[in-house]
């Protein structure tokens, strides 16, 4: 399967599971990159990237996990 298929696929899902829980959370961008200390903007940029099939930080994935209380991405250390 070629690369860049796969990476597009994962960040579609991410995008899918984070929209789920927000409608289930019943929040508002707005309100998420308040919490998490981004701009309203920033965080849709965001969205819309990992909508799009692009990859956006870890760091910024863990801020949205943390906030969400939901697991995006984990590591065995």
């Amino acid at each position: 399967m070629d690369k860049k298929y796969i990476e597009k696929e994962i960040s579609k899902k991410l995008y899918a599971k984070i929209t789920k829980e927000i409608s289930k959370k019943n929040l508002r961008y707005r309100e998420i990159a308040e919490k998490i200390g981004t701009s309203n903007q920033n965080f849709s940029d965001q969205m819309k990237n990992l909508r799009n099939g692009k990859y956006i930080t870890i760091r910024f994935l863990i801020k949205i996990q943390e906030f969400l209380d939901i697991d995006l991405i984990f590591f065995c250390v």
